[in-house]
């Protein structure tokens, strides 16, 4: 089954431009909530010189993936970054830790997508990984950049639950495919131009997608795109 998320349904927090796709809390995304250990899936704005400041979080595993502009994050682990795009970065929030993310940019919007899973255990030593992938790697093939298992070819981010986030920029007209093991799930979100899922789903821009039954999903790109897959439990 396929289950369509368009765009213009999604929540808009007072907070920037911040976009709930989905959201563990009712009143954020009240027919969106949270799919496996997937809890909060967020397409973010943030103005020139904006941000959040200093705040805490405990046992969430936190993937910022860059789209445009820069962020500068810093966290109690005594880590900073500055962030743009073609880099992803995974906190492990464990025992917990406290953090900031600031666009540094005095003119240029930034944007990027925020995304929370559950970890499959509680209460382990935060951690803090960023890196920058090879995005050449990702035209018109799904790269893996987070992962809780090892790829021979790709590095891939660890993260503390059994999901793997693969992204890819499809040509226009080309296709990839992805084989899903029995019992897991998939969720696909479309940055930019239209995808056709096995033939039949259309996403366009900024559409998810929840998808489960199915063991094998076809991914063509009706207009040249930009997207994220991300295998669950």
């Amino acid at each position: 089954m396929i289950k369509v998320n368009k765009a213009h349904m999604r929540y808009q927090m007072e907070y920037g431009q911040s976009r709930t796709i989905m959201s563990y809390s009712a009143n954020h995304a009240p027919s969106n909530r949270r799919f496996g250990p997937l809890i909060i899936f967020n397409d973010d704005f943030i103005g020139p010189q904006d941000g959040i400041g200093m705040h805490p979080h405990k046992n969430i595993e936190i993937v910022t993936y860059m789209i445009t502009g820069q962020n500068y994050h810093k966290d109690s682990t005594g880590t900073e970054s500055h962030l743009i795009p073609g880099m992803v970065q995974v906190l492990s929030t464990g025992t917990g830790i406290v953090h900031e993310g600031m666009n540094p940019s005095e003119t240029e919007e930034e944007n990027h997508l925020q995304i929370w899973f559950e970890p499959d255990r509680l209460d382990i030593p935060p951690e803090h990984h960023d890196f920058a992938y090879d995005q050449v790697k990702m035209m018109n093939r799904l790269l893996p950049i987070v992962s809780n298992r090892a790829w021979a070819d790709e590095k891939a981010l660890p993260i503390h639950q059994d999901v793997t986030i693969f992204v890819s920029r499809l040509e226009d007209g080309h296709e990839v495919t992805f084989a899903q093991a029995a019992g897991r799930s998939m969720y696909v979100f479309n940055l930019e131009g239209e995808l056709l899922l096995n033939g039949e789903t259309l996403l366009e821009r900024r559409d998810a997608a929840q998808i489960t039954g199915l063991h094998q999903l076809s991914i063509i790109a009706r207009k040249e795109a930009h997207f994220m897959l991300i295998d669950l439990p």
